[in-house]
């Protein structure tokens, strides 16, 4: 069995927490593109992981985080530019293979989009953003 890796270190089975910085951006995929259902251990991990992932109120305020129109009649997340930030995020080795699942399923189901490319090489493929 191949171990969880990122950034070429392999993390499977080390009971090892490691800590990622993951952009504003990331983050919102990431809170998009987990899955909403599990078993009961998994279920447990992933809420304390998408809390982290989640825009404390402070946040809000220093991003300017908003919705706004699409053009589309829909609605998108907007922040100012000039605030984008990375935040770092502590992740188990549970929680990354729950990521890496993820967006492995996704490719093999031809859902992958741009968007969640960087992510696939960072957490699937364990190539480091440079």
């Amino acid at each position: 069995m191949e171990g969880r890796k990122l950034g070429g270190k392999s993390y499977e089975g080390t009971g090892l927490r490691l800590t990622v910085k993951l952009s504003i951006m990331e983050r919102l995929l990431l809170l998009h593109n987990l899955p909403k259902e599990g078993s009961y251990s998994t279920l447990k991990i992933m809420r304390k992981f998408r809390e982290e992932l989640s825009f404390s109120e402070m946040e809000h305020k220093a991003l300017n985080l908003r919705e706004e129109d699409d053009g589309n009649g829909g609605k998108i997340l907007a922040w100012d530019p000039e605030s984008i930030r990375v935040k770092p995020i502590e992740i188990g080795p549970t929680m990354l293979g729950l990521i890496k699942g993820t967006l492995e399923r996704l490719s093999n189901q031809g859902k992958l989009n741009d968007d969640l490319i960087p992510l696939y090489e960072r957490f699937v493929l364990g190539e480091e953003k440079g």
